[in-house]
């Protein structure tokens, strides 16, 4: 009896360790994040990190051939929708639908950065100086 025990342990230890999947903290649209996991030596050799909404039907490959033992990853979101019902797989590189590992649902909240546009008299200084030039007044540079 003790040996189909220990059998059964060693056969049911390597599933229950598997890829876990950390949900980010305060991600935002468009914004840098870090994704974490725990990952076994039993996991692919790499995998695809996908960003689903379940609320529109939507997925995003946000990273291709993450290497499971470096269990973080830091990466700039695309920018979604703000609101609720994201979350994260970990999917097969070459079937995107085998997945290894999803993370619960969170939120993805506004952008945090800003967009300061550039004053157009660095843009005027820039036509003048390649006005000077010997090309743009006809003369040619070809000997």
């Amino acid at each position: 009896m003790f040996s189909k025990l220990a059998l059964l342990s060693a056969v049911v230890a390597p599933l229950a360790s598997a890829l876990t999947l950390n949900i980010p903290t305060n991600p935002t649209s468009g914004g840098n994040v870090t994704i974490t996991w725990s990952s076994a030596p039993n996991d692919p050799e790499t995998f695809s990190l996908e960003l689903i909404n379940t609320a529109f039907h939507n997925s995003f490959a946000i990273a291709n051939n993450v290497n499971p033992t470096a269990e973080t990853i830091s990466l700039t979101l695309p920018i979604v929708p703000v609101g609720d019902g994201y979350s994260l797989e970990a999917v097969d590189v070459g079937n995107i639908t085998n997945v290894f590992a999803s993370t619960g649902t969170f939120s993805i909240g506004a952008s945090t950065a800003s967009f300061t546009p550039s004053s157009t008299s660095s843009g005027a200084s820039v036509t003048s100086a390649l006005s000077s030039t010997p090309a743009a007044s006809g003369a040619s540079s070809l000997t």
